[in-house]
């Protein structure tokens, strides 16, 4: 499920993700060589399912092109694909682009062309899936693009760089007895010729040969890894030892502490805690793969227990038996390293470790900033992000301003970084938000201030919902239809039910990251733009009294049309479950901290009260309102809840990670209308603008056009 939500969500941000991939070359979208290959690749795919010579043919197409663009030496691996393609071998075409790429970046390297290098750098794979910073090889072509004399001093860094993430693969690949690493093996197979003895070269080339199905051979495997790890052993500077180990090491700690709160009696306590246990537990298993050589005879102790300590969790075993793998890890791990890495057995002191690693994190920051290292204070900040990400509810149910307020903060550093200001004070107003929060958050609430907050949780989150609802409503009895008013309750009543199981999928089945959920509620508010949008135009296309008198003496006199009575009951759907599922979870944070919950019950039953007096003032009170001004003030209220949404959709989806974010310094955020710091909300809204003036054009000019030629028939 999770995958299909990310399949979707990389569907609805194509455009913005391609731009993302575009700095690192300097290339436009039409030229850049990484765009051409992923297109080959999907051309192939499309061969590989339903046998389209039309498909392979477009490759090819593809393929030719990017030789035409390029100076390409390497003439036996260029024919090695064209004889590939006549022999319509679809699945090694792809490695073999990638081991042209390598080549050529190496030689282009090599003799200064830098053009050269940054086209074909963009052909290669990605080291790690859980990677968010930037690698060295992306760095040094970034700075190749902006000083192309200082080739002789960066194309090492691109070259092992690159080298280093095929011998990953490689190793990554033979785990995963995955019959890929014989290919990935020929990319760099020329390299560690130069680099290992002959006899152990020779070995590792007999065993690949041996058949592509060595994969299947536990002994064949083992000898590869064996060979790979003396060499890779020989290569890791104890510097990169201690730094990866300590990131391990962190990640096994979090697990450590916060086992009882993703995990209790057997069952599944906290889905969110328990995706992240399982995702910070894959990451450590992939970054241990980088060091384990260095860890000599040790790390086959620190592999096996990795994997035990993946089934206990999987299996949701008890707190003790997961805490004592996860400490038998530390253990070797400090053993090695020397690296300070302190577990509690009390998920709720890590509140404390969050926050100072968070400061770490923002001195970290600083510092990089102040050395001209700007991408990589852009990447700390964005990664803190998610590091604070589990305190968010906590705080949410206390003062939800307070977390817009640090959202609007962290927005803020990474537009100065981004525009190379200061960051300084925003720094320390970021820190200082947090453990002022977190202060609040943790003492411990009087019974009025869970009433207030549970009031303020209902009121804050319904309101929108009752503005669209109410106006729905309105309508219909403002037009005598108050037999469809059904519509409008079912999908609102239905996105409250919807909201329950949302909330139960999220937290116990599919279990999705904060990350996760703030994509799937800016998907809906997303969805919720078009609709909104529709029925505010629809409505204002009735202000005109004349027209109002032909909608109702026509077809529809009786009752509206089955597509709009649907899109109406959508949007109040959409309305509700797009705040729904979220304010369950904040009252289950709220539930929580409290020691008498009946003082939060009786906040909840006073909001729902104040939202229905609410609801009846609008659906009683705006039918005395004239049409026209009634029909003006509803298409309103609707637009500027789909301009709203439109910011709130984009910003939650770059919180998320899932489509970049410009920032703009200096501008204000206004969360009521979605008006926040970044290009790419603040260009959907502007998109959403032009919508309207194009629509207000329109009307205007079909008002105009009606009324001569009612002056027309009226002479």
């Amino acid at each position: 499920m999770i995958k299909k939500i990310k399949i979707a969500l990389v569907c609805l941000i194509a455009t913005f993700s391609i731009f993302q991939l575009l700095p690192f070359t300097g290339l436009s979208a039409s030229d850049s060589f990484g765009s051409i290959f992923r297109e080959i690749k999907q051309q192939l795919r499309q061969y590989s399912n339903n046998g389209d010579l039309q498909a392979l043919e477009e490759a090819r197409k593809l393929f030719d092109s990017m030789v035409e663009q390029s100076a390409v030496e390497d003439e036996a691996l260029k024919n090695a694909i064209y004889e590939s393609f006549e022999q319509k071998q679809v699945d090694i075409i792809p490695f073999q682009i990638l081991q042209l790429g390598y080549e050529t970046t190496k030689k282009a390297l090599n003799v200064g062309d830098v053009k050269e290098a940054g086209q074909w750098f963009e052909v290669r794979e990605s080291k790690l899936k859980f990677e968010k910073k930037a690698t060295p090889a992306m760095k040094a072509i970034v700075e190749l693009k902006k000083n192309p004399s200082n080739v002789e001093n960066l194309k090492d860094i691109i070259i092992d760089d690159l080298k280093e993430t095929y011998l990953f693969k490689v190793k990554e690949s033979l785990n995963e007895k995955d019959g890929a690493a014989y290919y990935y093996f020929a990319i760099i197979k020329s390299d560690l010729e130069k680099e290992i003895s002959k006899e152990d070269f020779q070995t590792l080339t007999a065993l690949f040969e041996n058949g592509k199905s060595f994969h299947s051979n536990e002994e064949a495997v083992q000898k590869i890894l064996n060979i790979l790890h003396t060499y890779e052993s020989k290569k890791i500077s104890e510097t990169d030892v201690k730094s990866e180990a300590e990131k391990i090491g962190k990640l096994i700690q979090y697990i450590h502490d916060n086992w009882s709160v993703a995990i209790k009696d057997g069952e599944i306590f906290n889905g969110v805690e328990f995706a992240e246990l399982k995702s910070f537990l894959a990451e450590a298993k992939q970054r241990f793969l980088q060091i384990k050589p260095a860890f000599g005879e040790e790390s086959s102790f620190i592999d096996e227990k990795l994997n035990e300590l993946e089934i206990l969790l999987l299996n949701k075993e008890s707190q003790e038996a997961g805490q004592k793998i996860a400490q038998e890890i530390v253990d070797v791990i400090i053993k090695r390293t020397n690296v300070q890495i302190t577990l509690t057995n009390n998920g709720e002191l890590n509140i404390q470790e969050i926050e100072k690693q968070l400061a770490v994190m923002f001195d970290e920051a600083v510092q990089q900033y102040k050395a001209g290292k700007q991408k990589e204070a852009y990447d700390i900040i964005f990664d803190s992000y998610f590091i604070f990400e589990p305190l968010e509810k906590k705080i949410s149910a206390r003062d939800q301003s307070a977390v817009q307020e640090i959202e609007s903060a962290f927005a803020l550093v990474k537009g100065n970084i981004q525009n190379g200001l200061p960051i300084d004070n925003e720094i320390q107003r970021l820190k200082d938000l947090i453990s002022q929060s977190l202060i609040k958050a943790e003492a411990a609430p009087s019974n009025w201030e869970l009433f207030i907050q549970s009031l303020i949780i209902i009121i804050r989150e319904g309101f929108e919902a009752i503005l669209i609802i109410g106006a729905l409503v309105a309508y219909m009895l403002k037009t005598n239809q108050k037999e469809q008013v059904k519509y409008i309750y079912i999908g609102s009543i239905g996105a409250v039910i919807v909201s329950f199981i949302a909330a139960y999928l999220i937290r116990n089945i599919f279990k999705l990251s904060g990350a996760d959920q703030e994509a799937l509620e800016g998907v809906t508010m997303l969805i919720a733009v078009f609709f909104l949008f529709y029925v505010s135009y629809w409505l204002i296309s009735k202000v005109q009294g004349q027209k109002w008198q032909e909608y109702i003496k026509g077809k529809l006199a009786h009752s509206v049309s089955k597509g709009n009575l649907y899109t109406m009951s959508f949007v109040a759907f959409l309305a509700v479950f797009r705040e729904g599922f979220e304010t369950i979870l904040f009252y289950e944070a709220l539930l929580a901290i409290g020691d008498d919950n009946s003082y939060i019950l009786y906040g909840f039953l006073l909001g729902c009260i104040a939202l229905t007096i609410l609801y009846l003032l609008i659906s009683k009170y705006s039918i005395r309102i004239p049409i026209k001004p009634f029909f003006t003030c509803t298409s309103t209220l609707l637009y500027l809840m789909a301009f709203s949404f439109a910011g709130h959709g984009i910003f939650e989806l770059q919180e998320g990670g899932y489509i970049p974010a410009t920032f703009l310094s200096g501008w204000p955020t206004i969360s009521l209308l979605g008006i926040y710091p970044t290009v790419e909300t603040l260009s959907a809204q502007a998109v959403l603008l032009l919508a309207l003036i194009i629509a207000i054009g329109y009307f205007i000019y079909s008002s105009s056009k009606h009324s001569k030629e009612k002056g027309v028939l009226g002479q």
